[in-house]
């Protein structure tokens, strides 16, 4: 089953979110927004990154705000889960 909510609140309110099946996953272009969404809601993260040549500034200033924050979130095994 596919499940498709776009919403400008995320991550910060996840009550959306919580009567989603489990177990889940999130695919998203941003690891600061979708990322962060998918790690407090417990699910699987797929990154999904086009690598255009043009970028607008927002998008630009998530992605790096993405990067920094990426190796706190995903880089540790999670209990229950295979390291990465």
């Amino acid at each position: 089953m596919a499940v498709y909510l776009a919403s400008a609140s995320k991550p910060f309110q996840i009550s959306p979110y919580l009567g989603f099946p489990r177990p889940g996953m999130v695919i998203g272009d941003q690891v600061a927004t979708d990322g962060i969404l998918a790690r407090r809601l417990g699910y699987t993260f797929v990154l999904f990154d086009p690598q255009l040549r043009e970028e607008p500034a927002g998008p630009r200033l998530m992605g790096a705000a993405g990067r920094l924050v990426r190796p706190l979130l995903f880089t540790r095994a999670q209990p229950g889960r295979y390291p990465r």
